[in-house]
């Protein structure tokens, strides 16, 4: 009898779990007992964008089978992390821990999800844990590397990536390492080498890629401004990208009041507003704004996706569309065709979110939910015309403005992508 579980084991430790998959289903077809081969197939689907649900039937069936394996609260833990629940990943990897002590792999673990939360000095304690255990470790001696570099201790994130390099000059994590620590010392090309080596090493890693596309953004002369302010307005956090967008509907309010005693100030206003909310939605807009930068240049094309390209594209038509718009408004002083062109400038976010999602099941449904976002808009648009009272601005705003936004956030936070724990 062929013994799946080795053929599973071997891929799986080479690096190739998309390979170890089918081996795994056939030992569970005839050991539907087999907790090992259970976890094993979740830390697999995990790694391959499987079914949620097959792995989280995998991942109680192996903790069913083999409560006492600490593999099984692993699947667990990276389950429970990719459901963006930080908790129950740290209470897993808390019952693995207590289960073998000795092992390294599961204060790697812990280190990965303290770094998904940010909490560098935490990540850096869990990875001296393991490198205490295996100090030989590349995976460790790569992340810590990592960590080092964001709390800025950059001669020790400097010897643990040349120690990861000796024990494996081909390395893609190590690379990561080293081009995030030439990254922050602006040593740009070679970054930019250390990126591209990652890549041409682990050809599936989207993370590699992006600081490939970070590094060549930052070199270009031409958009260096213009990436450094979308850098700026991309690390704002959501709440304050709430506010700023919210702002100008409350001070609208006020200045219009008062243009009713002093209207020459009213072009001034309208003028110091528009520039207003351009800033407020380029803070939703860091992204894809980048990403149609980067459309626009040979080299970008090149690390860029196809999906991500034509992405690109069809935000530049959006900018397009909601410029004419803007115009048409200046013009004619229509209050609707600005408020709409600022809602065909929300249907950015979600659009320009369909490349991140993990899996092809998310992409389609971003997909659709942008669709519905601007039927939405046109509903709106539709009944802002046909009811006079939809005409004010009141009634624009509760009728489709306020109904986009919201439409629009909630696309900026569907399916996010991987990032330094997926190295």
């Amino acid at each position: 009898m062929e013994n799946h579980l080795a053929i599973a084991d071997f891929y799986f430790q080479s690096g190739r779990s998309d390979l170890a998959i089918e081996p795994l289903r056939r030992e569970l077809e005839e050991n539907a007992e087999s907790g090992l081969a259970y976890a094993m197939l979740a830390l697999c689907l995990l790694e391959n964008s499987g079914s949620i649900e097959e792995i989280r039937e995998a991942v109680v069936s192996s903790i069913r089978l083999s409560p006492d394996q600490p593999i099984s609260f692993w699947a667990k833990a990276k389950l429970d992390s990719a459901m963006g629940d930080p908790d129950g990943a740290k209470e897993a990897m808390d019952e693995a821990i207590r289960l073998d002590p000795e092992n390294y792999y599961s204060y790697y673990l812990m280190a990965t999800i303290a770094i998904d939360q940010e909490n560098w000095a935490e990540a850096e304690e869990y990875l001296g844990l393991a490198q205490s255990i295996y100090p030989e470790d590349e995976d460790v001696l790569s992340l810590l590397s990592v960590v080092k570099t964001k709390l800025q201790k950059f001669d020790e994130a400097e010897i643990h990536v040349a120690q990861a390099l000796r024990q494996d000059p081909e390395h893609a994590g190590a690379f990561i390492a080293r081009g995030l620590q030439n990254l922050n010392q602006r040593n740009l090309d070679q970054a930019k080498e250390d990126f591209e080596e990652s890549l041409r090493l682990d050809p599936e890693s989207e993370y590699a890629r992006q600081m490939v596309i970070e590094s060549i953004k930052r070199k270009n002369p031409v958009f260096s401004g213009i990436f450094r302010y979308i850098g700026w307005v991309g690390n704002l956090s959501s709440g304050a990208r709430i506010a700023l967008i919210l702002g100008p509907i409350f001070v609208f309010r006020v200045f219009r009041t008062i243009s009713k005693t002093y209207e020459p100030i009213l072009p001034y206003f309208y003028g110091a507003l528009g520039v207003y909310v351009a800033f407020a939605f380029s803070t939703w807009m860091a992204d894809p704004l980048s990403e149609l930068c980067m459309a626009f240049t040979a080299e970008g094309r090149r690390f860029l996706s196809s999906a991500r390209v034509k992405i690109a594209y069809l935000v530049f038509a959006l900018i397009l569309l909601s410029a004419a718009l803007g115009i048409t408004a200046v013009i004619q002083g229509s209050f609707f065709a600005g408020a709409f062109a600022g809602c065909m400038m929300l249907l950015i976010i979600p659009i320009s979110r369909a490349h991140q999602c993990e899996t092809a099941g998310g992409k389609i449904g971003l997909a659709v939910f942008s669709w519905f976002f601007f039927l939405v808009s046109l509903a709106g648009a539709g009944y802002s015309l046909l009811f006079e009272n939809a005409g004010s601005s009141e009634g624009f705003l509760v009728t489709l403005f306020l109904p986009s936004l919201g439409a629009a956030v909630v696309g900026s936070w569907i399916s996010p992508s991987g990032g330094l724990t997926n190295l």
